[in-house]
Parts: structure tokens; C-alpha cells; sequence
């Protein structure tokens, strides 16, 4: 996410460091955005405010991230053109570092899994193959028996379709990886506690 972040601003950290001064985030909107009109820099912001649940973390879990992102931002440095420019300007190192950081917590709780569908004779498997960060289905709140489904498109794409009947303006939800079909109740509350820092209560 560092390096697409750095590449929307043309290579350019202390461009990216302006944009995010002057960005107010409470003024980023997915769902008001029109998509089919946004710059690149739209779509970064969406992301960009996407949460991180830093503050509902243990800090034993917030130590592992720094720890994490302290390892990467130094090998950025010593391994990339950015080392020089870090060097040369200290708001742009500590920048770079804070949203490593950010970043690393964003992906740990919007990513979604890529899979294809692996069609065997006598099975059907769906084979992961990356993690993407969707903005738009990221807002979508969690159910462990969720109303939508996701599906990867060929071209990197993710669509979300309605599974079941959903009562104009009701709220759409989405799997977070654990559903009432694979694990028990009490598995996927501790599952989701640990990873996305909230107690599930779903009809499920």
C-alpha cells in the first residue's frame, strides 16, 4: 500500500505528505463518491480512512505492529531510492513510518481474500491467491450469516451480490471470514474479538 500510495503522488513522499495535511478525513465519503469521476487521489483517500482499530487494541498486539513496521520502514530505507529522500528530510522518514504503520492495521482489518473456484470432479474448492483492500465492501458490517457474497472478477475487480432477500433500505452484510456453516458460535466470536476487535452478536 506504501509504494501505491507514493505512486499516486508521482514518486513524489513530500507531495503525498501535503495531500494528507490538507486531507479532511471525516470529509471522505465511498459511498457518496462517484466512482465513475474519481482521480486516483479519491481512491486513495477511501482507503486511507479505512479503520485501523488501533485504539481498540491490545498493546501487546499495537507493539507487534510497531515492531513489524519498524522492520519495514528500515528496509525501505536501506533497500529503496527513498532512503536518500528520508534522509534528507525528517518529515518525510517519520511520515513514511506512520503510515507503514497505518497501512499494516488498515490491511489486517479490510482485507478481503481473492479466490478462484477450483471445479474438481467430486469437489468443489475455492483456492485463495491474494488479499485485496475494497473500499466500498471494507464499510460493509459483518454477519455470520451474511446477506451478500463476494466474487472475484478476471480483471481484479470485486462484485458483492445479494444472496437473500433484503428488504428495501435494510443494511447489507458481509462474511468476515467466519460463518455459521463452518464454525460454532463461540469459535467465531473469539475469531472475530481477536482479529477485528468486536464481540459478534448476528442472528446466527
Amino acid at each position: 500500500m506504501i509504494a501505491i500510495a507514493i505512486a499516486t503522488f508521482d514518486n513524489n513522499p513530500e507531495a503525498l505528505k501535503d495531500h494528507l495535511d490538507a486531507l479532511d478525513e471525516s470529509n471522505v465519503n465511498g459511498f457518496t463518491m462517484d466512482w465513475n469521476k474519481a482521480t486516483q487521489q479519491d481512491i486513495f483517500n477511501t482507503v486511507h480512512v479505512l479503520t485501523t482499530n488501533q485504539e481498540r487494541r491490545d498493546s501487546m498486539f499495537v507493539a507487534m505492529f510497531i515492531f513489524n513496521a519498524t522492520i519495514l520502514h528500515t528496509l525501505v530505507l536501506e533497500r529503496t531510492e527513498l532512503g536518500p529522500v528520508c534522509e534528507a528530510n525528517p518529515a518525510t522518514n517519520k511520515i513514511l513510518l506512520d503510515l507503514i504503520l497505518r497501512y499494516e492495521q488498515i490491511v489486517e482489518c479490510n482485507s478481503k481474500l481473492l479466490s478462484f473456484n477450483a471445479y474438481k470432479v467430486k469437489e468443489y474448492v475455492a483456492e485463495s491467491f491474494a488479499v485485496g483492500c475494497y473500499p466500498l465492501i471494507s464499510m460493509l458490517n459483518h454477519s455470520c450469516a451474511p446477506n451478500v457474497q463476494r466474487i472475484t472478477l478476471p480483471d481484479g475487480r470485486c462484485a458483492v451480490f445479494v444472496i437473500r432477500p433484503v428488504l428495501e433500505g435494510s443494511q447489507l452484510f458481509d462474511c468476515y471470514e467466519a460463518d455459521h456453516i463452518s464454525d460454532e458460535r463461540a469459535k467465531r466470536q473469539l475469531m472475530l474479538s481477536f482479529t477485528y476487535s468486536f464481540r459478534c452478536t448476528c442472528e446466527a
